[in-house]
């Protein structure tokens, strides 16, 4: 220990954060950590045996740098004393374990009579050992899995279950493989899944597993749907660093370890001149990608399930998802999905936000008739949004939201910027941010947001090119504004700043045609309403979206 303080007391770490996720997976509790031990209870004592094994198998010392684990279990009574647990049977337990070889489980006669004819464990008898302060002999057994145990496959049931209940996705960053010709590259290219944590972990809807633990999962070979269970991670991301002459390439993919599929994988490609720089921003875009992959696979799976089912994160997510429809019904769906997860969990940041965007929205286009209590409303969930977690960015972006729309710029962008500030990676935040810098005026700023969250998150594409069509527009660049609107998949979009652009460019036929198409869909759209909406600080800007729309013939 001395020898080697610092990695053995990480191993240490390692080994009792995948002892207590064993526990809980085979519905055990951990009652306390003893330094370098741990005392479990189980109500079932087969439970309590095959939980011990696996953990053997997972934590075993053919592990490198993995420690060396004894465990003794025994069954019998337990009493309360304080917030203690008290008896006999911990005190056989711990000579018990004190016995056991480094790697191997021992249990008690009463253990063994417990489990006579289950013929998927094995024991081993090991004689009649004296156990101190014991007060009596008793025989020792030894016990192992059988090959054909099928209670092996409950356990895994039961760590997969564990997975599916997880309150929020859980990833692991797994060390990447290098190739690299000499020592200073491949020592400065292996920082790469360091910086990818870093930038992870600041996704308040992910939880990130612990390097240690990955490191030393990843150590043994095993297949993507084992590692998983081990970490108690349901997405592994893996990747490969090739450094060739003066480029460096970043292949990584992302595994969904649950249903042992690949759900997202890419390459980068960057120079290897500015090592540094280049990590920072090879990192940031895998990671932005990553959380945009995972909030989808988490969707889709939150499709599958039953509504009573749902916790409040995928509660959370149909809200988010409802809110893509963009009318008064989603926003009431979007609403009530909110409140349900705020019911099982109060002080859920994100379920609040949500519940903040659905009013914010519904007082912007008027989708209820008490509008000021509507926005009344949005303000107080956007506030305790940023009480109940103060890292969660998710509040200070609803703050900002409201703000823009209420022409208060100032409040606007430093509620942004501080949103920023505790995840500066969220492609969202950072496009948001650029519309309040296009609003405010600063136009070529926002431009380089948009442009910047477009290249993190590339699944964003028609959103960012929207904004983009939108700036130019205010920008008085209305040849620019059509082009990347008519860019767009669908440029409906941008309608309205298609009309406006074509008729300030004298293109009236072009801008008759798109004005009907408006015309046919929103037969009551009015254009000085449509832009007391438009949060232009710039009140001419306005003007002139408004006369660009009535020159189109709206």
């Amino acid at each position: 220990m001395m020898a080697d303080e610092l990695p053995t007391i990480r191993a240490i770490d390692t080994a009792t954060q995948q002892i207590d996720a064993r526990v809980t997976a085979f519905g055990g509790t951990v009652q306390r950590l003893l330094g370098d031990g741990v005392f479990a209870t189980f109500d079932s004592v087969g439970d309590a045996v095959r939980c011990a094994v696996d953990v053997q198998a997972a934590c075993g010392v053919s592990e490198p740098g993995a420690v060396g684990i004894r465990i003794g279990i025994h069954f019998g009574e337990t009493f309360e004393s304080g917030q203690q647990l008290l008896g006999h049977a911990i005190n056989v337990a711990a000579r018990l374990e004190g016995f056991a070889e480094v790697g191997t489980v021992c249990v008690s006669e009463a253990v063994r009579h417990a489990l006579v004819g289950d013929r998927g464990l094995i024991f081993t008898e090991l004689g009649r050992p004296n156990l101190k302060n014991i007060g009596k002999e008793m025989t020792v057994f030894r016990v192992a899995l059988s090959d054909d145990e099928p209670a092996a496959q409950v356990a895994i049931a039961r760590q997969e279950d564990l997975l599916e209940r997880q309150a929020l996705p859980s990833v692991a960053v797994l060390p990447f493989e290098i190739e690299a010709p000499n020592d200073e590259q491949r020592t400065v290219s292996a920082g790469l899944d360091d910086e990818i944590v870093d930038y992870l972990t600041r996704f308040r809807s992910l939880d990130v597993v612990a390097r240690e633990s990955s490191n030393a999962a990843a150590s043994a070979a095993a297949p993507d749907a084992l590692l998983g269970r081990r970490l108690t991670a349901r997405y592994l991301a893996r990747g490969r660093v090739t450094v060739s002459g003066s480029r460096l390439r970043l292949r990584v993919r992302l595994v969904d370890a649950l249903h042992d599929k690949v759900i997202w994988s890419e390459a980068y490609d960057r120079s290897f001149e500015d090592i540094f720089e280049v990590r920072d921003d090879v990192a940031e875009c895998a990671v932005a990608a990553m959380a945009v992959q995972i909030e989808a696979r988490e969707r889709e799976l939150a499709r599958a399930k039953l509504p009573e089912s749902l916790g409040a994160y995928a509660l959370m997510l149909r809200g988010r998802q409802e809110m893509d429809g963009f009318n008064a019904g989603s926003a009431r769906r979007a609403l009530d999905l909110a409140g349900r997860a705020t019911d099982i969990s109060p002080h859920y940041a994100r379920a609040h936000s949500l519940a903040a965007r659905a009013r914010s929205l519904s007082w912007k286009y008027s989708w209820v008739e008490d509008r000021e209590a509507s926005l009344r409303a949005a303000e107080e969930a956007a506030i305790a949004a940023t009480r109940m977690d103060i890292n969660d960015p998710s509040g200070h972006v609803e703050l900002g939201f409201l703000s823009l729309y209420q022409r208060q710029h100032d409040r606007s962008l430093n509620a942004y910027e501080r949103a920023l500030q505790l995840n500066p990676s969220d492609a969202v935040v950072i496009a948001e941010y650029g519309d309040t810098l296009t609003h405010s005026g600063r136009h070529f700023e926002g431009i380089a947001h948009y442009e910047r969250a477009l290249r993190l998150n590339p699944y964003g594409r028609e959103n960012r090119l929207c904004d983009l069509s939108c700036a130019y527009f205010f920008l008085e660049d209305y040849d620019k504004a059509v082009r990347i609107g008519l860019s767009m998949e669908d440029p409906w979009g941008v309608r309205y700043i298609l009309a406006a652009s074509y008729a300030h460019l004298g293109e009236i036929d072009n801008a008759r045609r798109w004005a009907t198409m408006i015309r046919d869909r929103e037969p009551h759209f009015d254009p000085d309403a449509w832009v007391t909406v438009v949060p232009d600080k710039n009140e001419q800007a306005r003007i002139m979206y408004a006369e660009g729309l009535k020159m189109a013939g709206l």
